[in-house]
């Protein structure tokens, strides 16, 4: 039973610090209770709140004033005890704390804020050139600040070329280009020296998994290592047809196949997707199409391998300025072929690439007339 009055304690002939005061309160009136603390100075931030049971444990400095416990009162029933709180988490170092020492003063704000985890690496974005002879301290720092990563590696180049492979070189750990990373329950095997992968499109890969149905025939044009196609046939009864031209992209896909349990089949094609769009003709209820730099020439591709009512498109554009206006007018000027309808559905920024530049998603539904 909680009384109103502290005064049942036999307190008053020990230090507030021997004491480890705390007040029991109701877990109900136990956020105004920690406000009036608070606010007449008495909550101890050293130590951290605990629970038992319907009740919580407040640390208090110093047994409540009369005159708070009064208010106190108000709120609920309380009785001050005497417990062994625990003392705070301690807060998580950041980067730039870690660094602190390591980095002069004057460079600390050029420290990457942000950077990417893909299974066992730390993925860098290119940073400035002042930093670079400091580049081993931030990396050794990345590693005690992720402890399952192994290795850090810095990004040199920008996604180029028909394989669209980014260029890394080592910074700290162990010197290796290969992980497997887990997203939304799916393994994947990635090399990022041969293929281009990024996790930052985890979210979106989840959105277009969540939108396919059972039965469904899906073509993933740029299939890559097969995140999206894999998340597809693992959660669905649907069979996808994963094109890629990379030989070392299809030959990570065919391992990641068979390294997760599928609902559906994937399909792993090597090859130029609008070739291999003559080949399987007329077979989709959805079509992904993830090559925002040059997705627009593949349009034509994609009508043509969508049933002959038509279907979904998902296309990924980059675009400038008002992203979400510049995607529909590059949209718009691409020529359509007689008797097709093409009416967005949804429009989605997914990420910002570069200063004013973003990739955005176009859910389109094709109807073929």
């Amino acid at each position: 039973m909680m009384n109103a009055a502290p005064s049942l304690l036999n307190l008053s002939g020990l230090s507030a610090m021997e004491r480890k005061l705390c007040l029991k309160v109701n877990r109900s009136s136990g956020e105004s209770m920690k406000r009036a603390l608070s606010k007449a100075s008495i909550f101890d931030n050293s130590r951290r709140i605990a629970s038992t049971g319907q009740n919580l444990l407040l640390p208090i400095l110093v047994e409540p004033p009369i005159s708070l416990q009064a208010e106190l009162a108000d709120i609920g029933l309380f009785e001050v005890l005497d417990s062994d709180l625990p003392k705070p988490r301690p807060s998580r170092p950041t980067l730039r704390r870690l660094l602190d020492g390591e980095v002069p003063l004057g460079l600390i704000s050029l420290i990457p804020k942000s950077f990417d985890v893909l299974g066992d690496l730390v993925l860098l974005e290119p940073v400035s050139d002042s930093l670079l002879p400091y580049i081993n301290s931030i990396g050794n720092a990345l590693l005690k600040l992720n402890k399952s990563a192994h290795t850090v590696l810095l990004k040199t180049g920008k996604v180029d070329g028909i394989f669209r492979v980014p260029s890394y070189t080592f910074v700290a750990g162990v010197d290796k280009r290969k992980t497997t990373s887990t997203e939304y329950g799916v393994r994947l095997n990635i090399d990022v020296s041969k293929v281009y992968y990024s996790p930052r499109l985890g979210c979106e890969r989840n959105r277009v998994a969540s939108l396919v149905g059972d039965g469904e025939t899906v073509v993933d044009m740029f299939a890559g290592v097969g995140p999206f196609s894999i998340l597809i046939a693992r959660r669905r009864m649907a069979k996808v047809y994963s094109i890629d031209i990379n030989p070392d992209a299809v030959a990570l896909l065919r391992e990641n196949i068979s390294m997760n349990k599928l609902r559906g089949e994937v399909v792993p094609i090597l090859g130029n997707a609008a070739a291999v769009s003559n080949t399987i003709a007329g077979v989709a209820d959805r079509v992904i199409m993830n090559l925002p730099k040059s997705s627009l020439d593949f349009f034509d591709a994609a009508l043509r391998v969508l049933k002959s009512s038509g279907g979904i498109v998902h296309l990924y554009v980059f675009s400038g300025g008002d992203p979400v206006q510049g995607a529909a007018k590059l949209l718009e000027h691409r020529a359509k072929p007689p008797g097709v309808s093409c009416t967005v559905e949804r429009t989605k920024v997914v990420k910002e690439v570069a200063p004013h530049e973003y990739m955005v998603a176009l859910d389109l539904k094709i109807a073929k007339n």
